[in-house]
């Protein structure tokens, strides 16, 4: 083996490993703990419970940790500053399907999930449907506060609609 073929496959694998290392990274670094949201199945439960006996709007977020437009949905608006102040004090829940039967169960036949992200606001106390809400449009997506105002939208509606 000369000297040059030598140099060229170590610089392959150094390439290689740094390509991996990449996209390791990629996929582990971005996961959002959603302070302040329930979790899962038994997290929708309390959530669903404080916004039935309170007469609040519920947040119901299902995600996954393989969608990239999920990732984009929790560093880009849900953990923003002004998105926690906004839901603050209002029922939120965070359910990933790929969690358990229990999580899957949820976003297939009670929330009728068709994809990721799945975004809905409803009041459950005045027996309104779930309203999917995002904020990525083909023509650009929307600001965080156009997502907020989109969400306060929908709360008021119902609200005006019961």
């Amino acid at each position: 083996m000369t000297v040059k073929s030598a140099y060229l496959r170590g610089l392959l694998f150094l390439t290689i490993l740094v390509l991996l290392q990449i996209l390791i990274s990629c996929n582990m670094g971005s996961s959002y703990d959603f302070p302040g949201w329930d979790h899962g199945a038994s997290g929708h439960s309390n959530a669903l419970s404080w916004a039935e006996e309170e007469g609040l709007p519920l947040i119901v977020y299902f995600h996954t940790d393989w969608c990239g437009w999920c990732k984009k949905m929790d560093s880009d608006y849900l953990a923003t500053d002004q998105m926690r102040r906004f839901l603050d004090g209002i029922p939120k829940v965070e359910i990933n399907p790929d969690k358990g039967a229990a999580e899957k169960a949820l976003a297939q036949r009670e929330y009728g999930v068709t994809g990721y992200p799945f975004f809905v606001v409803y009041i459950p106390a005045y027996d309104s449907k779930p309203y999917r809400l995002h904020p990525f449009r083909r023509n650009g997506h929307q600001s965080v506060d156009q997502f907020i105002r989109a969400i306060e939208e929908r709360i008021s509606d119902e609200y005006e609609e019961s």
